[in-house]
């Protein structure tokens, strides 16, 4: 900022200079050559002068500007590892909720009339149950359902673990 002011300051003095000379500039015409040639001789040292503080100036802003983009682009990245943790891990705790609900509501259908169905029921305790035997449990519970072969009190628990198992299989 303290460069634009320079710049700024240095076109006032500039323009004060050129004020100063025309109205002191004499009659005679050979003054008013060398006045002429001063002035031009003193803008063109400006102009230059001015050229390369404005060509500093747009550097050191090409330069500020890299780094805030870098320094976004770190942010950013950061932001996206601490949100890749942060789904993991609720990922995983969802999946603990989800075996503890399974097993809990395999828990309250295991019935001993239905002996193939509670041989899988017991891997979904033990937490053995590949996703074909759970297609497979889903669909013999699905029966019991149908056929009325569960008490009323446990349907709910049998439709709840029918949801879960087939939407994680």
């Amino acid at each position: 900022m303290s460069e634009v002011w320079s710049i700024i300051m240095t076109v006032v003095a500039v323009g004060a200079l050129i004020i100063s000379l025309v109205k002191n500039k004499g009659s005679d015409a050979r003054a008013t050559l060398i006045d002429d040639r001063v002035v031009n001789d003193r803008i063109n040292k400006v102009r230059e002068d001015l050229s390369k503080q404005i060509s500093q100036v747009k550097d050191d802003l090409k330069k500020e500007v890299i780094e805030v983009k870098d320094d976004i682009n770190n942010r950013f990245h950061d932001y996206e590892i601490k949100q890749e943790h942060r789904i993991t891990e609720i990922e995983g705790k969802i999946g603990i909720f989800w075996q503890d609900f399974n097993k809990k509501m395999a828990g309250l259908i295991h019935s001993p009339h239905t002996p193939e169905t509670d041989l899988l029921l017991d891997k979904v305790v033990a937490g053995t149950i590949t996703k074909q035997e759970a297609l497979d449990l889903c669909a013999k519970i699905q029966g019991h359902i149908e056929k009325k072969e569960y008490p009323p009190e446990k349907v709910p628990a049998a439709i709840a673990l029918v949801v879960s198992l087939c939407a994680g299989a």
